[in-house]
């Protein structure tokens, strides 16, 4: 997995798990864990890079569509070095902060943030394809690629690699239960 993702989180690296088949079942099987706690289940954002296809939309990308800013069929993508790069720490506060400090279209941009610190609250809205966030006058940055679809091939071959380690050590275990078999039989 480590091969096939960039910097894959923990959670996701152990997400993988394999039930062995027993006496009584001789099937195996494989399958993702389920989440805990507040984490998403691997299963639901690996599907796409498994099977390929239509990813499903992320929780911000649903809330920009609830405030207009992305039209249903629209998802986003990270600007390499941008807010949102998966490199950065507490990628989810940034989000967070977007989805709190978006502009629907045709607002005026806000004064100061809503604790009343007097602080103004980094600003974002979307120019063509881009989501830019504004923290001052005359600073801006692109944040957000809008892209018209999410779609992936599939780079993470879980039934493949299955049948590739099953083919491997099937032939070795087999051989070592049949001599125990017989080694122990009355």
């Amino acid at each position: 997995m480590r091969l096939r993702f960039t910097d894959p989180r923990p959670f996701t690296l152990k997400s993988q798990r394999v039930k062995p088949a027993t006496k009584r079942k001789l099937v195996a099987e494989t399958f993702f864990r389920t989440a805990q706690g507040r984490n998403i289940p691997a299963r639901k954002y690996l599907e796409a890079q498994v099977e390929g296809g239509q990813r499903a939309a992320k929780r911000h990308e649903v809330e920009l569509r609830s405030k207009g800013v992305l039209k249903p069929g629209e998802f986003t993508t990270p600007v390499n070095g941008g807010p949102f790069d998966h490199n950065r720490p507490r990628l989810g506060n940034q989000y967070r902060r977007l989805a709190s400090g978006i502009q629907r279209p045709g607002l005026r941009v806000p004064r100061g943030d809503a604790t009343g610190s007097g602080r103004r609250a980094a600003s974002f809205f979307r120019a063509g394809d881009l989501i830019i966030q504004r923290s001052s006058k005359r600073k801006t940055r692109a944040a957000l690629h809008i892209v018209s679809s999410a779609s992936y091939r599939p780079i993470f071959g879980w039934g493949k690699m299955a049948v590739t380690t099953t083919r491997r050590h099937l032939p070795l275990e087999m051989r070592k239960a049949m001599r125990q078999a017989l080694a122990t039989a009355r």
